[in-house]
């Protein structure tokens, strides 16, 4: 532990280092550069994995990092123990002098066994336990949405558009600050890539999102039905069933694929938040369920019918053959 006065002639400024790869580390990283920012201490980030450096902007490689230039060293959010230290290579700036702060870590050692903190707000250790740094941080609320997508459709041969829908819907949602859930109508359970496996599991998953983007029929109705707001996406050159779909329940959110792009779905998610949405959710809520379908005279018909006389089935052209065979057979033995 750093017990001495840091050098005068050194400049004010911190090393953040942590793992930083779980949203609740990337939270707790937000909270120490609030504080920072509100005292106007400078800083730099070193994460331990590579993966999670090439994600931060400014990120410095932790292995590299000069001890010199930094007066304090923040380790933040996780396990901490001498193995750790050893690990990741911090003993270099304990030789350094730095002054060593840690933050929401769960201390696995006692304390009067192992503490190389000057100054520790720990999350977890032999002589307290706090809550979670995570809620001293306002998270604020973006949208939710669900996709529901089909890869393709080979009966529309060279008309399938599905993969370019796909990969433009992803650019998009990666793009923006939205909360994402994969659904799929896909059945058995084995087979569902969310693991749903009947309609009402559909239907309530979908219920707690804010809208929905598909390029599937029953992605479309099953969204209305649930009262939700649909992106719909004809993923079919010159318009396939879903455009059929959206068109008779008067849904007016549907894009062709040579309409789609990142400005027009940004549009619809505006407009699916709206409440001309809501209002135009009801109104195809009630063509789809005031519809009659006629199942009952339809079927009532189909009972009074009389099974057809089973047809022989048409000859292959290897029935044929022995066929012709046997004739010629039959021919040479005269």
């Amino acid at each position: 532990m750093n017990t001495s006065s840091t050098e005068s002639a050194r400049p004010t400024r911190s090393l953040l280092v942590g793992f930083f790869q779980t949203i609740g580390d990337l939270e707790c990283l937000y909270a120490v550069q609030s504080q920072l920012d509100a005292d106007h201490m400078a800083y730099d980030i070193a994460p331990f994995r590579e993966h999670v450096r090439q994600a931060i902007d400014g990120a410095l490689d932790l292995q590299t990092v000069d001890p010199g230039r930094y007066t304090h060293i923040y380790i933040i959010c996780g396990p901490c123990s001498p193995a750790f230290f050893e690990k990741f290579g911090i003993q270099r700036f304990v030789d350094a002098g730095l002054v060593f702060v840690g933050v929401n870590l769960t201390m696995v050692e006692p304390l009067s066994a192992w503490n190389p903190f000057d100054v520790l707000v720990e999350r977890d250790s032999d002589r307290t336990v706090a809550p979670d740094l995570t809620f001293s941080v306002s998270t604020g609320r973006v949208p939710v949405i669900s996709t529901c997508f089909i890869e393709g459709q080979s009966e529309y041969a060279d008309r399938q558009r599905h993969t370019y829908v796909i990969d433009t819907v992803d650019e998009f949602v990666n793009a923006n600050d939205i909360a994402r859930i994969t659904l799929d109508t896909r059945w058995p359970r084995q087979k569902n890539a969310a693991g749903l496996s009947s309609p009402a599991e559909i239907t309530s998953a979908l219920a707690r999102t804010d809208l929905l983007i598909t390029n599937r029929l029953h992605g479309l109705v099953f969204a209305l039905k649930a009262g939700i707001p649909v992106i719909a996406i004809d993923a079919v050159a010159g318009g396939g069933k879903v455009s059929q779909q959206a068109s008779r329940l008067d849904w007016p959110c549907l894009i062709d694929t040579d309409q789609l792009s990142h400005a027009r779905l940004s549009q619809a998610m505006t407009w699916c938040q709206s409440n001309h949405a809501r209002e135009a959710v009801k109104r195809s809520q009630a063509i789809g369920f005031d519809y009659d379908h006629g199942l009952d005279a339809a079927f009532e018909s189909a009972y009074g019918l009389s099974p057809r006389p089973a047809r022989a089935p048409a000859p292959t052209k290897r029935s044929r053959l022995r066929s012709l065979v046997r004739k010629v057979r039959a021919y040479t033995k005269r």
